[in-house]
């Protein structure tokens, strides 16, 4: 079996231009991400795909494999499937699972990840698997910036929004409502799929890829952790993710792998 992760950036963020980039404690942000993707031990190669020769070199210096990819990408999971479409048309042999973690996620447990390559080859019935997580407080709930998935029996999405969903009009229940991340696992098929479907009114408008397969009727297989992450959105959350990492364990091992 073939597992690659994808790891998609570029330079113009909406909300925080050039935050692929952004140091923290040293680092570039995109550098967190890759180190510690590189620990999970279900994870066979890792790429970053950029548009931008400036991450391509800080990729480079830290010995990623880079795939460039069209400036014109919308989203990092169009980016994701060009890449995929590269990474097949130059080797023999099959991706079976695609891991798309997004460049701005550099507190993600590389274990989450392995977590993710087991349900799909545990449930061979599912296609994508997204990851969620508990808010860290009602505050971040209610931000527009902190996409909100709600869930099914079976752990399937039933929708993401960036309002507060369910109501909290009687009371805030953390229970009922859990925050989409940026870490997402695909079989090449729904890959492909995915690539090829044309953008939907409800993705446009809530900014939000993965209502692309709830409109037409596919699942979206949530993955629940118990800890909380902080995908990194504005400088505020830079600095948030700053602090937690300075006392991180995985800090302190995956930054080694530099020296």
């Amino acid at each position: 079996m073939r597992v690659v992760a994808v790891i998609p950036a570029r330079m113009a963020a909406t909300r925080f231009p050039g935050k692929p980039l952004a140091d923290i404690l040293g680092l570039p942000m995109i550098a967190h991400c890759y180190l510690r993707t590189k620990l999970a031990q279900s994870i066979d190669e890792v790429v970053i795909a950029t548009c931008d020769s400036e991450i391509a070199d800080v990729a480079h210096q830290i010995g990623a494999t880079v795939v460039m990819t069209s400036p014109d990408h919308l989203n990092a999971v169009d980016r994701t499937v060009e890449t995929t479409e590269i990474l097949q048309s130059t080797s023999r042999l099959p991706i079976d699972i695609v891991v798309l973690v997004q460049g701005d996620e550099p507190l993600l447990n590389p274990e989450v990840l392995n977590q993710m390559v087991s349900t799909m080859t545990d449930n061979p019935e599912v296609d994508v698997v997204n990851v969620m997580v508990p808010f860290i407080s009602q505050d971040d709930y209610l931000d527009h910036n902190n996409p909100k998935v709600v869930v099914d029996s079976a752990s399937n999405a039933l929708y993401i929004s960036r309002e507060a969903i369910p109501s909290s009009w009687r009371d805030w229940n953390s229970s009922l409502s859990h925050m989409q991340t940026g870490l997402f696992a695909f079989r090449p098929a729904a890959l492909e799929w995915f690539g090829v479907t044309p953008r939907t009114l409800l993705e446009e408008v809530e900014s939000i890829d993965m209502l692309r397969l709830l409109y037409y009727g596919r699942p979206l297989r949530m993955h629940r952790i118990s800890e909380p992450s902080i995908g990194v959105d504005t400088p505020d959350d830079l600095h948030r993710a700053a602090a937690l990492i300075a006392n991180d364990a995985l800090f302190q091992q995956y930054r080694q792998l530099l020296n």
